[in-house]
């Protein structure tokens, strides 16, 4: 309860994460990327350490501290590299806001609507991998993912209400069975693109 630092910030911050005890990162509305550290002299100073073009709308720094996830207003989400002080060259467009990101091992799930995208996460940056659907989750929940067994990183559990209950769902990705299973982007464009170029059959067999 005891207050250490106080800063002005000057401008609305939507974006905050804890990279370590001692670092605390900052998005606001310029876009700027900001990190209130503590010193060897142990006080704390704010520094920014990057500006994007559009409003950061939400951070999450991964298990480690060796990456931050930076997603802004236009859903476009960035990796910026936390030894390099730079982001990485792999970003991911989403169709839509993002309500929560989840790191899980070396994979990042992100959650819109009722929509989880899962992309890897590298020193290259975001690549998508694949994604699943689910129930709507109750609000203010976050997404929790597998941290055991082969299997974990393929597993996301969401709390959603059914039939007035409070349910732990389970969601699978790619290389799980049941529902949720929806397969690799190129086996889904493959699969699209084959049934839409297919020529339309008439008449009766």
């Amino acid at each position: 309860g005891e207050l250490i630092s106080q800063f002005d910030l000057g401008e609305l911050h939507s974006g905050i994460a804890f990279a370590t005890d001692d670092q605390l990162f900052v998005g606001g509305e310029s876009g700027s990327l900001g990190v209130i550290g503590r010193g060897d002299d142990r006080k704390w100073t704010l520094q920014q350490v990057w500006r994007g073009p559009t409003p950061v709308r939400w951070l999450e720094a991964a298990p480690g501290g060796a990456y931050l996830v930076v997603v802004d207003q236009k859903s476009l989400a960035s990796q910026f590299i936390l030894a390099e002080g730079r982001i990485a060259e792999a970003a991911l467009q989403l169709p839509a806001p993002v309500t929560d990101v989840s790191f899980s091992g070396s994979r990042v799930v992100f959650h819109k609507s009722r929509w989880f995208h899962r992309a890897s996460s590298s020193h290259r940056g975001l690549v998508w991998q694949d994604a699943a659907f689910g129930p709507s989750v109750i609000h203010g929940a976050r997404v929790v993912t597998g941290t055991a067994g082969a299997a974990a990183g393929n597993r996301i559990y969401v709390p959603a209400v059914r039939n007035g209950f409070v349910e732990l769902v389970e969601l699978g990705f790619r290389s799980m069975q049941g529902p949720g299973l929806f397969g690799s982007r190129e086996e889904l464009l493959e699969k699209w693109q084959s049934r839409l170029l297919s020529p339309a059959v008439s008449g009766s067999p």
